[in-house]
């Protein structure tokens, strides 16, 4: 008998025998059920501003459903559950007291959380930035809507000019994987960007890039443990519009 087949009649003849109690199985579902609804039903029973938010979303329901066709009450009522639910977010202690240290003990470890990847000696990049240099970032076509916004500008005189700006990631890849150095124009989605240059040059939109004066700078472009520019970064970008 293969390996494979070895450790298949293994594992069947182990989970073939798995017993679970009557006790144990109510036990757990207890267990598994108590934290989904206690901790709802103690937050609205006892906080203001979630209270608040639900009445807000109950009042205004009615006239959200009167306001027209099904799609537009359809949109109407997700667009009041997206408000809800940010209120409740926002209100929560869980949210407000709890996450921070979650987060800074994911961090900590090396682990990153939802929204962060940690870098090398303290740096932090956002997950959106990296994952847009690996083109792993699902990107939306943003050629037709800037060249309706640069026909719109041109009827009244005015010329568009398009700096797109680089994540951190594209800037400072050392900062993330220690030694990285790559060439500033390798590190560019590999499928977005030079599409979105090419249409919006060959329509007569001018665009500026923005990578190399910032990758080629002797100190920094972004903070350490923010998604902005140092002030070296800002200056270098202004000049390069300019």
């Amino acid at each position: 008998m293969a390996l494979q087949d070895r450790r298949e009649a293994q594992a069947h003849t182990e989970l073939g025998h798995t017993r679970i109690t009557t006790g144990w199985a109510r036990c757990l579902i207890v267990l598994f059920l108590a934290p989904l609804v206690l901790v709802p039903v103690v937050r609205e029973l006892g906080e203001e501003p979630a209270r608040a938010a639900w009445v807000d979303f109950f009042t205004a329901l009615p006239t959200t459903i009167a306001a027209g066709g099904p799609w537009a009450v359809n949109r109407g009522v997700l667009g009041r559950m997206e408000q809800l639910e940010s209120r409740l977010e926002s209100s929560s202690p869980l949210h407000t007291t709890e996450m921070p240290v979650v987060q800074a003990a994911l961090l900590a470890g090396g682990v990153g959380n939802e929204t962060v990847y940690p870098g090398h000696a303290g740096w932090l990049f956002l997950r959106d930035g990296v994952d847009y240099v690996l083109g792993v970032d699902p990107q939306t076509d943003a050629v037709p809507v800037i060249l309706d916004f640069a026909e719109q500008l041109n009827e009244r005189g005015i010329e568009l000019v398009v700096a797109p700006i680089p994540t951190k990631a594209m800037i400072e890849p050392g900062a993330f994987v220690p030694g990285v150095r790559a060439d500033p124009g390798a590190l560019h989605h590999p499928a977005l960007y030079e599409r979105l240059r090419d249409e919006l040059e060959s329509a007569g939109v001018t665009v500026v890039d923005l990578v190399s004066p910032l990758a080629e700078l002797d100190r920094a472009a972004f903070l350490r443990t923010d998604s902005h520019w140092t002030p070296a970064g800002m200056v270098a970008a202004a000049e390069t519009i300019a």
